[in-house]
């Protein structure tokens, strides 16, 4: 019993010394990761390491928005060029203009007594020189005054009025060649009446001319028309109604639509009137008063430019004759509310507007000073403000309306090209001037 217990302690103790012998050590953990910060030497300071910059969440480039600079007009006028030398007076100038052309008309009475002429004469380089020679367009004994031009490329259109019928009627004749030659003189009026000043609008090959007829016993606005370059005429056409006395008609033409305005007296004062065509003449839209206002309101012109109309006509409103302006920014549908542009102490008459690009040019006569004297003012195609007014010469207009040529003033992207008659020699005679048109 004894050696068996002592076998059996031998064998307990053998067991634990060899358990003993084969413990095994514990696994040592991972170091954690070092934070990311420089190694400083003792002498300097930490420094963090600089943060990335964010990356956009779209790849595409950041918007900018930039303000659009206002363009800066110069308007430089040039010395007066006298256009006619003979001794004999000479009235009424009107342009004209296809790029560097600048087509002149005027009436001239070099042919002594009361016979009166259309004369022309142009300028193939903007105005730096002009023919030598003037060239007649109407021959007859009597009157032939009020000429107007309408340019469409090589093609000049040359209208006026004329007694050698025994009354005042329209006249015509045509250049196909940018003034060189001309066709004879075709009659397009023929009534006992009185026929005024002619006012043409050309879209094409269709022709349409604009004027006062007394013809009934009362001044009303006629049309005519002509679908074949004027080669065929339609019968005069009445556009404002019977019994109301309507006069000074002024179209503009904007793609195929024709504005026209006029001066009317159906309210019991004279106002502006307005109507348009949408086919070149074929039908209009109701007439529309622009001014309704009880002072008197002549004279108006119409033009477009762009997208934009505007008008200028003389007004006495306030007591004296002053030039007034609106616009309609929707093709007439709509208009500003009338605003005054002169502010002198004189009376201004007869405004007439050019347009060039983004400028919108306003030449009138203005009495201001004693004397009669044509005055300049430009805008930005908004007309929001106006340039400071330019006094560019002393004219003396005739008659007592104080009565300018239908389009005095022209002007293209580099010219404003003005024609007026002075009679600083002793006798009236045509003078042209033009300024240069430069952005800054």
């Amino acid at each position: 019993m004894t050696r068996t217990l002592l076998l059996l302690l031998v064998i307990l103790v053998a067991i634990l010394l060899c358990a003993c012998s084969g413990q095994t050590q514990p696994r040592e953990l991972p170091e954690s990761p070092s934070p990311n910060i420089t190694s400083l030497s003792p002498t300097t300071s930490p420094t963090p390491t600089p943060l990335p910059t964010p990356v956009p969440t779209s790849t595409l480039p950041p918007q900018t928005t930039e303000v659009p600079k206002s363009k800066v007009y110069s308007i430089v006028w040039e010395n007066d060029v006298q256009i006619t030398e003979t001794s004999a007076a000479a009235i009424y100038p009107t342009l004209g203009l296809n790029g560097n052309t600048v087509h002149l008309a005027w009436v001239d009475q070099r042919h002594g007594g009361e016979n009166r002429e259309i004369y022309y004469n142009r300028s193939t380089d903007n105005g730096g020189a002009w023919q030598a020679l003037d060239t007649r367009i109407s021959n007859n004994s009597l009157l032939s005054i009020k000429a107007n031009l309408a340019v469409i490329g090589d093609t000049v259109h040359l209208f006026w009025r004329d007694t050698r019928d025994g009354n005042f009627e329209e006249y015509f004749v045509q250049s196909k060649d940018g003034g060189v030659s001309w066709s004879p003189e075709t009659r397009l009026t023929n009534d006992p009446a009185f026929s005024g000043c002619p006012f043409p609008a050309v879209i094409g090959n269709t022709l349409n001319l604009f004027w006062r007829d007394d013809r009934s016993g009362t001044l009303k606005i006629y049309q005519k028309r002509s679908i074949d370059a004027g080669a065929n005429w339609c019968p005069d056409i009445l556009l404002t109604p019977d019994g109301i006395k309507a006069e000074f008609p002024f179209p503009s033409v904007n793609g195929n639509t024709i504005h026209l305005v006029w001066r009317d007296t159906r309210d019991g004062n004279a106002e502006i009137y307005y109507k348009r065509s949408m086919d070149a003449g074929a039908t209009w839209t109701e007439d529309e008063n622009l001014t309704k206002n009880q002072g008197e309101s002549e004279h108006p012109k119409i033009i477009a430019q762009k997208d934009m109309l505007h008008v200028v006509w003389r007004d006495n409103r306030d007591g004296k004759y002053e030039v007034y302006y609106t616009n309609s920014t929707n093709g007439g549908q709509s208009w500003s509310t009338a605003r005054k542009l002169t502010h002198g102490t004189g009376q201004s008459y007869w405004p007439v507007l050019a347009v060039s690009n983004d400028l919108l040019h306003l030449l009138w006569c203005d009495d201001r000073d004693g004397t009669q004297a044509l005055y300049y003012a430009f805008s930005s195609a908004n007309s929001d403000s106006w340039s400071a007014e330019t006094r560019l010469s002393d004219c003396v207009l005739p008659l007592g309306e104080y009565v300018m040529g239908a389009n005095p003033i022209m002007a293209s992207e580099s010219y404003v090209h003005c024609v007026f008659n002075d009679d600083r020699t002793g006798m009236n005679k045509i003078y042209y001037k033009r300024a240069a048109i430069s952005i800054q």
